[in-house]
């Protein structure tokens, strides 16, 4: 499971099943090399997928699409209840922590791994208890109404003092047609402080 993350730096991209339908367009939107119309991971692709649907068992060229991704080390990452919908071969699930803590800590029936969604309102004794989830990273993705970085030093501040080494990717969301420079602005302003302190 090494290719799920970088050590220099992790990146995880948006895909939707729209995305699937033109393949080389895809891989290419994600950084991939490209020989007879098969991707080839080098160091500019995107280290896995989010998908917040999967392509259903009928939806074979869709299937297909990830299936090369995957086969290249580019992981796949969904909502469990997806995950359970649509069952995919490898795929990661993603679970917020408190319904993780209350499946034991391992990953649902259909999933290769575990994936922990946290969006900054677990209590103290949720993210107290991390250590006893088996998950292989976090994604990090504060509530609106909350001000991401106090909100995300505190869970940052509250998995140190729980033991817990996972890694934690900052999970940012942008409305359809949001311009190039809001998105770089709000990113640096947003998650930049914390990455410059080692937080994410």
């Amino acid at each position: 499971f090494r290719p799920l993350l970088h050590r220099d730096g992790t990146v995880f991209s948006a895909v939707s099943l729209a995305d699937l339908q033109q393949p080389e367009a895809l891989y290419r939107k994600l950084g991939a090399k490209l020989v007879v119309g098969m991707p080839f991971k080098d160091i500019a692709t995107s280290d896995s997928i989010f998908m917040r649907q999967l392509p259903a068992a009928s939806d074979a060229d869709g299937r297909r699409a990830l299936r090369r991704l995957q086969e290249v080390g580019v992981h796949v990452l969904a909502p469990a209840a997806e995950v359970a919908a649509n069952p995919l071969p490898g795929v990661v699930a993603v679970m917020g922590l408190a319904e993780a803590l209350a499946a034991g800590g391992k990953a649902p029936a259909g999933a290769s791994r575990l994936a922990l969604a946290l969006d900054g309102t677990e209590s103290d004794e949720q993210l107290a208890a991390i250590t006893s989830v088996d998950a292989a990273v976090a994604l990090l993705d504060t509530q609106d109404r909350a001000s991401r970085v106090h909100s995300s030093r505190r869970v940052f501040d509250a998995i140190k003092r729980a033991g817990s080494d996972i890694p934690v990717l900052h999970h940012i969301r942008f409305a359809a047609g949001t311009h190039r420079d809001e998105v770089v602005i709000k990113t640096g302003s947003w998650v930049g402080g914390l990455l410059v302190d080692g937080l994410g």
